[in-house]
């Protein structure tokens, strides 16, 4: 029996020890999958640092130095694990990291969390292990033991200086850009298309409008009230522009006036740009307005400044026109009186006289075409009238005019013609003789001893561009560079004493500039002081349509005596002109009837039967 209950014993026994057996197997199994999950839980942890750039460390606040810290904690502060969690620190030391002017405001939220056992949440600038100088977010709170005694500190730290440099960027390039809208009188806006109001405007766009940036966007709630701002002279403009039959255009770039809140009217330069949503739809247009009063007053002032330059300009145009009508009308007696006068049995003294007069008038003459001219270029009222024509004719014509007066003064005259000269051309034959009589003239009044040298060459051959080239030498006064430099400016001469000495407007020089260069050509001088000058100028011209012969000078001299007598009327108002004319025309062999003012002049022709009119450009009663 003993036997028997022993052996149950053992059985019993075996059985408990199978279960606790079990038991263990299970608890060990449990273990196992728990330190498995541990594991996987702190696997994960360390992709999570990585990934999120956070640093994971618990403080010892009895020790004094780090329990722990992950391996991106050390990363972050330019260290190792190792180095951290050997190093024995305290709050002082371990805080001299952080950069000065954070580390006041460091302290005591983090000391003032401490001691309320609260959680802190802050950024600073401090200095890593390597010198480095980063922006951390720390996370950390205090852990407190079961009598409430502060044991630790866990937090993460996580290196966000590039995003805190990126919003100091954007923080300098939204004062920039504030600057920029103030200095250009711009702002920007947003519109909700959908709900037709404003929803985002800058501070300069609602000062444009006399707003607040909170009024602004209480003000512009509707279309209307968008519209409510126009000018009233200027809404149908812009509807017509802001909307189309098929609804808002896609951009806008528009000009208007509106009234601002303190009734102040202003000219805006509006641009904007319509934001399409998933649909394709209109959504909202993002765009800028400019105030551009001032920009517009300026522009208003130079239209009114450049109207009331035209028409005093205009006023000058009419004045020059009458004066040289009322100057030439008296010269042409004057000149023409002479002419008369050389023409009779006149003594010695009395030709010198005669003579004087007529070289006065011609000089009074001269000058007074300069002046028109002068005005007719800055007008641009000035033409070419290219015709075909002999060249060695007007050579020779132009330089004819001057052979008395170079061989009074003793002087020599060479002319130089290039063999390969054209022998006739198609150009201004007038200005180009305008442009050599000028140069002659100067080269006359500027030499008392010596030579002067006419000479014309090619200039150019090329088949789209044919140039000759005058050059007019003498061995006068000559010009110093600076004289130079000024030489063809207008009212200019070399120096104060030329005009005193020599006489002239000095604007012949600059009228030929500008005539050369309305012709295709140059003009320029070479020059030495007291050993004369070089003046050349050139010209484009294109080959002649016809074939011409070179002028007969006895041929040129009778031009004017006709087949037969003609029966001529004159409209002239000047007695001393009627005379004059009168007297050439008799001499002439022709029958003149004098015309007083237009209406005589009128009922003369219907009266009449007659050859040729000559009238003048201004009469009284009727012009």
């Amino acid at each position: 029996m003993d036997e028997k209950l022993n052996f149950r014993d053992l059985i019993l026994e075996n059985e408990c020890l199978r279960l606790e057996n079990e038991c263990l197997r299970e608890e060990l199994h449990g273990v196992t999958q728990t330190k498995d999950e541990l594991k996987k839980i702190t696997l994960l942890f360390s992709h999570s640092e990585q990934f999120g750039q956070v640093g994971y460390w618990e403080w010892d606040e009895i020790s004094n130095h780090y329990i722990t810290c992950s391996e991106q904690f050390a990363s972050i502060m330019d260290t190792t694990v190792e180095k951290i969690l050997r190093t024995v620190l305290n709050d002082e030391i371990d805080r001299e990291l952080i950069c000065r002017d954070d580390r006041e405001r460091y302290s005591n939220i983090v000391d003032l969390a401490v001691d309320n056992n609260q959680q802190w949440d802050i950024k600073y600038w401090c200095y890593t292990n390597a010198g480095r100088r980063i922006y951390l977010h720390e996370i950390a709170e205090p852990v407190l033991d079961d009598h409430g005694v502060l044991i630790k500190t866990i937090g993460t730290i996580k290196d966000i200086t590039e995003q805190k440099r990126n919003e100091e960027e954007l923080q300098q390039s939204n004062v920039l850009f504030k600057q920029a809208e103030a200095m250009g009188n711009m702002g920007h806006f947003c519109w909700d298309l959908v709900g037709e109001k404003l929803i985002s405007c800058s501070e300069q766009f609602a000062r444009i409008y006399g707003f607040t940036v909170s009024e602004a966007l209480d003000y512009f709630i509707s279309t209307e009230a968008e519209l409510n701002v126009v000018h009233p002279d200027d809404k149908d403009y812009f509807r017509q522009n802001q909307y189309d039959s098929k609804g808002l255009h896609n951009s806008l770039d528009l000009e208007y006036r509106i009234n601002t809140a303190s009734v102040e009217t202003r000219h805006v330069y509006i641009r904007s740009e319509l934001v399409l949503d998933n649909d394709g739809l209109p959504s909202r247009s993002f765009g800028t307005v400019q105030d551009i009063t001032a920009k517009k007053e300026k522009e208003f002032a130079l239209i009114q400044a450049t109207e009331e330059a035209q028409e005093a300009n205009l006023a000058k145009s009419k004045f020059l026109a009458s004066m040289s009508h009322e100057i030439r009308t008296p010269m042409a007696g004057v000149i023409g009186m002479s002419d008369l006068l050389m023409d009779t049995d006149l003594s010695p003294q009395q030709l010198n006289w005669t003579t004087s007069i007529k070289l006065s008038g011609n000089n009074l003459m001269r000058i007074l075409n300069e002046i028109l001219d002068q005005s007719k270029l800055e007008a641009g009222k000035l033409e070419i009238s290219p015709t075909d024509f002999h060249l060695a004719s007007l050579i020779r014509d132009n330089i004819d005019l001057f052979g008395p007066s170079i061989t009074s003064k003793g002087l020599t005259l060479d002319i130089k013609l290039n063999n390969e000269l054209p022998a006739t051309v198609h150009a201004d034959s007038m200005r180009i003789g305008q442009v050599l009589s000028n140069f002659l003239s100067n080269a006359l009044k500027f030499t008392s001893t010596g030579r002067i040298e006419v000479a014309v060459k090619p200039e150019s051959n090329e088949i789209d561009k044919l140039q000759l080239r005058f050059i007019v030498t003498d061995s006068g006064i000559g010009l110093a560079d600076v004289e130079k430099a000024r030489l063809f400016s207008a009212f200019t001469q070399a120096d104060n004493s030329t005009s005193r000495t020599y006489g002239g407007t000095g604007l012949g020089l600059s009228i030929c500039k500008q005539l050369v260069e309305v012709m295709g050509g140059q003009i320029g001088v070479d020059s030495i002081k007291g050993k004369g000058s070089s003046f050349w100028f050139t010209f484009c011209y294109q080959p002649a349509k016809k074939a011409l012969k070179a002028t007969d000078r006895r041929v040129a001299l009778d031009r004017w005596v006709a087949s037969r007598p003609l029966k001529i009327l004159v409209a002239e108002d000047n007695k001393v002109n009627q005379y004059l004319i009168r007297a050439l025309l008799n001499k002439l062999h022709h029958t003149v009837k004098i015309a007083k003012d237009g209406q005589c002049a009128v009922d003369l022709f219907n009266a009449g039967d007659f050859d040729i009119i000559f009238m003048d450009v201004r009469m009284p009663v009727m012009d």
